[in-house]
């Protein structure tokens, strides 16, 4: 028993051909996307180029098509000294894929991934001496921080 599925184009809706290499093509059907704006993921019709959008395809032949993440090219390291007062890690970067944290510092030092200030009592993590912490992926927000007492520094990457 064959399963019809019967699709009405909307506003937007595209039909395209990938290539898939080796002379191999497919026609897929173009939905929409998932993208996130600001803090709210969000459906639209059509394509959205944007770096942080998915497409939503349907293969007119049933069969999975492979879907590539954006991939990070580029690492930006810096330094940042400890400090008994809240200090900023990393500043908010929209372009951020990941990001990571070493400890160099004989102190614990309390990260928060969000606004607001760091504390011993405020935190997202702690990271004990010489530990490292890998940001979510995607999340582009501030990253404070604050140690018990300054001694050494904060390494971090970002990837972007």
């Amino acid at each position: 028993m064959a399963n019809n599925v019967q699709i009405t184009a909307g506003s937007g809706t595209t039909i395209e051909t990938i290539d898939e290499g080796s002379g191999v093509e497919r026609q897929v059907i173009v939905l929409g996307s998932i993208g996130k704006s600001g803090s709210e993921t969000q459906l639209t019709g059509g394509q959205n180029t944007s770096a942080n959008s998915i497409p939503i395809v349907i293969a007119s032949d049933q069969s999975t098509i492979a879907v590539k993440q954006t991939r990070s090219s580029t690492g930006t390291q810096s330094s940042v000294a400890s400090s008994a007062t809240d200090v900023t890690v990393l500043a908010s970067n929209a372009n951020r894929l990941g990001a990571i944290v070493y400890n160099d510092s004989t102190q614990i030092l309390y990260l928060l991934l969000a606004s607001g200030t760091s504390s011993s009592s405020n935190y997202s993590v702690q990271l004990a001496a010489n530990d490292y912490y890998e940001v979510p992926a995607f999340y582009t927000g501030v990253i404070k921080g604050i140690w018990t007492s300054a001694n050494g520094n904060a390494r971090v990457t970002e990837f972007s």
